[in-house]
Parts: structure tokens; sequence; C-alpha cells
């Protein structure tokens, strides 16, 4: 077993791929295992992939995906695979510090938690693709953190997966939900609240490339995935139910998902569509935000309550709570997709 299994997933990768492969190779860490996942990329990155297999037979496996099936796909087949203690995940596009999980995985054993938290910085397209290699030093903040105690810090976490260590076990069987977005939050904020305790090494050591395409920008004009959001809340409570979470535990990731529901309406709201469109879109889609939470407007815990207050005064005038049934919410949520996608079409 490898201490380390790192996960990265690769589509049309081919300009960042090698700084990116170069700085995961090159880990003070030696005993890693490298996954990487040819998404059906259609440039030169299943070239690179295989060229740097065959130079490091014995750190890297990789596959290739006859479609172009997304980032949660290709991760789940790399948890598939890895034999690693621990888990960690790197996007090909991103470099990270050559002591990063040299580091993680001392603090991970030392600290005997399941997840030890990291933090990143934004580079830009053009940066660090020259193979510069860089280790970090400065330590910005560390320690452990109960999120059950400490709710601010829990509502104030990044979502992605990329900055943190993942023990194996305890990741266990959960995996992504594939075929949407907003997949790193529904997989990190479950996990999260399920390890309670996690530690802190808050230093930059994940640098985060910026680039046109990265699916972080696309959402300007109408766009359906922005509604993933409400699988995305179904999966993370299931995963609760599944798990057994606590009353404290529920609290915090009802409030968590009421939140990432409310501004999901701030999105839609920023489009350039007509007003009578959009008002329907957000109807309907807070019907559906009502079959979840009847009482989506109401939060539980003070911190909770405090960072959504302008969200709820903005929204809650618009629809008023009421039950809607399962079979009901099925219906508003195809018919709100379907008229999104019909938005989208005349948009282009």
């Amino acid at each position: 077993m490898r201490k380390v299994s790192v996960i990265i997933p690769c589509h049309n990768a081919d300009k960042y791929l090698q700084a990116c492969l170069n700085s995961v190779i090159n880990q003070t860490l030696q005993d890693i295992e490298i996954l990487a996942i040819n998404d059906h990329s259609t440039d030169n990155t299943w070239n690179i992939l295989t060229n740097y297999q065959q130079k490091y037979p014995f750190k890297m496996r990789i596959f290739s995906l006859t479609d172009q099936t997304g980032v949660s796909a290709a991760r789940n087949v790399g948890l598939a695979h890895a034999t690693g203690e621990y888990i960690g995940f790197v996007d090909a596009d991103d470099v990270i510090a050559l002591n990063m999980y040299e580091d993680f995985y001392k603090m991970a054993k030392t600290k005997e938690v399941p997840i030890v938290v990291g933090n990143c910085d934004r580079i830009l397209k053009d940066e660090y693709l020259q193979n510069e290699m860089y280790y970090t030093r400065v330590v910005c903040r560390e320690g452990y953190i109960n999120y059950l105690e400490k709710n601010h810090a829990f509502f104030g976490e990044s979502p992605a997966c990329w900055d943190k260590l993942f023990s194996h076990d305890f990741i266990g069987d959960f995996t992504f939900l594939e075929d949407k977005i907003f997949e790193d939050g529904g997989f990190t904020y479950p996990l999260l609240l399920k390890a309670k305790e996690v530690y802190e090494y808050l230093r930059m050591d994940y640098l985060y490339r910026m680039t046109p395409g990265s699916i972080t920008n696309r959402f300007a004009m109408p766009n359906a995935k922005v509604l993933d959001i409400l699988a995305i809340v179904k999966n993370m409570l299931t995963y609760a139910h599944q798990e057994k979470f606590s009353v404290e535990q529920m609290n915090l990731l009802n409030d968590l998902a009421k939140s990432n529901l409310l501004n999901t309406l701030n999105r839609i709201e920023r489009w350039s569509i007509p007003s009578s469109s959009k008002q329907k879109i957000i109807e309907k889609y807070l019907k559906c935000c009502f079959y979840y939470f009847p009482d989506l407007f109401s939060f539980s815990t003070k911190d909770g309550t405090f960072l959504a207050a302008p969200l709820i005064k903005k929204w809650q005038k618009i629809v008023s709570p009421h039950d809607i049934s399962l079979f009901q919410a099925k219906k508003t949520e195809e018919d709100v997709i379907k008229l999104v996608k019909s938005l989208e079409i005349s948009s282009n």
C-alpha cells in the first residue's frame, strides 16, 4: 500500500499537463502513486500521459475513458483503483508545491485526523508553464478545527477537494456525483462534517490556474447546469442519513445546503434574459427547493443565519413556503431545466 494516491482527471490539458505532472512526480514524499485519467481528450493529453507512464512505470498508472464523462466520473475511476492509505486530488492544469503531500501525510499521521485541510493560491493561465518547481515554507495558520464547535469555520471552508488530504478508509465507498457541477462541495462538505474534527495546515501549497474555460467561469448567460445544485443537495442529504449524522451535524449541513440553494438564485438573477422568463424560472426553482426544505428561510445555527440573512431578506418575498410532493418536485424540476435549456439555445 502506498502512502498517498494522487488522482488527476485530464481533459484536453496538454498545455498545462507536463507542469502538473512534474510537480506531482517530484514530490518529496516518494511513496505515492499517481492515477491519471484521460477523459476522452482530443488533443495531445493521452500521448503525454503515455510518455510519463513509460518513464515512471512504478509510480504512475493511466486510464483512458472512451467517452467524455466529466471530472466526477474520472475521479471516481481513480477512487476505484486507488491503493493508497490517503487520497489526494489534483486538476490537470494546476501545480502543487513539492513538499505538499509529505507535509500533509505527516500531519494526518501525527495529528490522527481523517482529513488535512490546506490552502491554495491562484495563478494566471500562462504562469508555471516552464516546469518551475517550488516549495512552500510559511504556514499561515495550523491547528485542530471542530466544525460543531466552530460553525463559522465550516461555512467558510472551501468546497475544493484538491487542497485537502483524505483518509482512504474514511472516504469508504462515497463517490462524486457524476455529470454534475458543484461536485467538489457535494463530496467535501459531508466528509468534513462526518469527520467533526480535522487539522488545518493553511499554506499556499496548491496553485489553482484561472483559465477561460474553467467551470467556475461559465455562468454569465443561462445555463441549466446551475440547477445541478438540486441533485447535489439531495445526494449530500442522502449520505448524511446513511451515515446517521447527529442533530448538530444535520443542522450544519442543512444550513449550508439552504445557503447554496439561495445563492443559486443570485446566479439566475444575473442572467440577461427577459424578466418574465427569469421570474418564471425563479418561482419554479424555489418550489423545488421547498421540497427539500419546507423551512427554506429558517436556519438552525447562529452563523448560518448571519451569513444567509441578506439572501433570506431578498428572496423570502418571492414565493411563500408550501408543501410539495415528490411527484410535483420532479415535474417542476424537469420543467425549469427544460425552460432554461430553451433560453440557452436562444442566447447562443
